[in-house]
């Protein structure tokens, strides 16, 4: 049964093979083949752990790179020679890291998945917590508004500053956990590959892409923190200002239940953003910068207590 370096060797011999009929149509099957060739090369020279490994890379380096140079006008001639001259080098990297490509390049890749792979399991898991949590936010909030006809008019502010709010964390957090688990379906799958005839290019590829991803993620991360830390304020400024404790004291007395719950409102929306603060953590993102909703946050509760003081 030939071997993954056996089926790269024909490859390479039946693209040279047409190169030397002069067949421009070859010319793609040889970039498509090079580049899979120096993906692979930059893992063998990173495995060259021995010295005499090492010098054996930096030998056959300095000879790749005084050989053929395409630039300029590319024939199927020079092509030929350029792609006997990366094979090789591809060739003495895989020998002087002590390994087959699949071991070298694999094993830290699956390494890494193995990693990346709890990593998934335990953000699903918080994911799962934070929608619960949310779910319950949004019914509390539900079902006190069905008992405050009366002063609602004071609260149609509020309540549309609040509902953005928690639509922007709710938009995240399902995003995200769509995310998660593609992440982890294909984590799954990089690190079945040794079972499997795999193009390693294909998963050095697709590792990639869910890299990419993951980095998408922490834009929308970024985004929906920028957002509802700013509505969050927002929320402050309505309730200090427009007076809102105040209103509700008038129409209910000092121990006013519309206050206490509307302050309750306030802090269901600071934990949401508390759970986006903990998401840069679990993403290794540098913490974001507090401040402002502590100081929206005390604001709140000094509005709260001046009302409810008498």
């Amino acid at each position: 049964m030939d071997t993954i370096e056996d089926r790269l060797g024909i490859r390479i011999q039946l693209v040279q093979d047409a190169l030397t009929t002069a067949n421009t149509a070859a010319l793609v099957e040889a970039k498509q083949l090079s580049e899979s060739m120096l993906q692979e090369i930059t893992g063998f020279a990173d495995a060259a752990g021995s010295a005499l490994g090492r010098h054996s890379v930096k030998a056959a380096l300095a000879k790749f790179a005084a050989g053929e140079r395409l630039e300029g006008p590319v024939n199927t001639t020079r092509a030929k020679v350029a792609l006997g001259e990366l094979a090789a080098l591809h060739a003495t990297l895989q020998s002087a890291a002590g390994t087959s490509k699949m071991q070298a390049l694999g094993a830290q890749i699956q390494r890494e998945a193995s990693q990346l792979q709890s990593l998934a399991q335990r953000q699903l898991q918080t994911l799962g917590v934070y929608k619960e949590h949310s779910n319950a936010s949004r019914a509390f909030v539900q079902k006190l508004r069905g008992h405050s006809s009366e002063t609602r008019g004071a609260l149609v502010e509020v309540d549309k500053i609040w509902w953005e709010l928690r639509n922007k964390v709710d938009g995240y957090l399902d995003a995200a956990q769509q995310q998660v688990s593609a992440f982890q379906a294909s984590l799954q799958a990089i690190a079945a590959y040794e079972t499997c005839g795999t193009d390693l290019g294909a998963v050095q590829t697709s590792y990639a892409k869910n890299l990419a991803a993951r980095d998408l993620g922490h834009a929308q991360l970024r985004s929906a923190w920028r957002d509802a830390s700013h509505l969050f304020g927002e929320l402050a400024a309505v309730l200090a200002d427009g007076e809102v404790f105040e209103a509700f004291v008038r129409d209910e007395g000092c121990h006013s239940s519309l206050a206490r719950q509307t302050l309750h409102q306030a802090r269901l929306a600071l934990r949401a953003l508390k759970m986006l603060a903990h998401r840069f953590e679990a993403g290794g993102l540098p913490k974001p910068d507090g401040t402002p909703l502590v100081a929206a946050a005390r604001r709140i509760q000094r509005s709260f207590k001046a009302a409810t003081a008498c």
